[in-house]
């Protein structure tokens, strides 16, 4: 099964890269970042739309995609305290092999 065809550009994400600091980004760099920001992109999209609906419209507003950001941030800070809380304190995780 071959790859799917990403819509973001593998050029722009050198670009994005050298423009955080970095002096070189391999091929396998800028194929995992396009496919991170495609799947990010791909959740907020859905998010953004189930506000739209929410509110009785269908046209997507630039508030809609900055709610939507806001619920997704909080949604891995919660993800990432639960794991560090997990990790430091070894707390019992329901997604981990040792109990």
């Amino acid at each position: 099964m071959g790859k799917s065809k990403s819509i973001l550009p593998a050029a722009a994400m050198e670009k994005l890269l050298k423009k955080a600091g970095a002096e070189r980004v391999s091929a396998s760099a800028k194929d995992k970042m396009v496919e991170v920001l495609e799947e990010f992109a791909e959740e907020l999209g859905e998010r953004a739309i189930r506000l739209a609906k929410h509110a009785g419209r269908k046209t997507i507003s630039g508030k809609d995609i900055k709610e939507a950001t806001r619920w997704l941030n909080l949604k891995i800070y919660f993800f990432n305290l639960f794991f560090t809380i997990n990790i430091n304190y070894s707390f019992y995780c329901p997604f981990s092999s040792r109990f």
